[in-house]
């Protein structure tokens, strides 16, 4: 993982939803907690909290969620469902 996707979700999120935001769409800004992923996967730095007080923030457009700092987590995709969203976070909250 390059240093600058770590612990940057919030950055990479709100710069996704701004672009999308001015080219007209109507995105939703999250933040999830609570990891329920496989926390072995994830980047060594995290494993100093334990995973349920992880949080993150995604982007979600058209029903599909934009995660551009997943691989932190050990998470391959950056693009899924909103289901999926819920099986690997416990706890989401609309911030925009």
């Amino acid at each position: 993982m390059r240093q600058e996707e770590f612990d940057q979700c919030y950055k990479l999120a709100n710069d996704l939803y701004t672009k999308a935001k001015a080219q007209g769409q109507q995105p939703v800004m999250l933040q999830v907690a609570g990891f329920k992923g496989h926390a072995e996967l994830a980047d060594p730095r995290w494993k100093e909290i334990p995973p349920k007080y992880w949080h993150h923030y995604v982007v979600v457009l058209n029903n599909v969620v934009y995660d551009p700092s997943a691989k932190q987590f050990g998470l391959s995709k950056t693009e899924y469902t909103v289901g999926e969203l819920g099986r690997t976070w416990e706890t989401v909250y609309k911030v925009k």
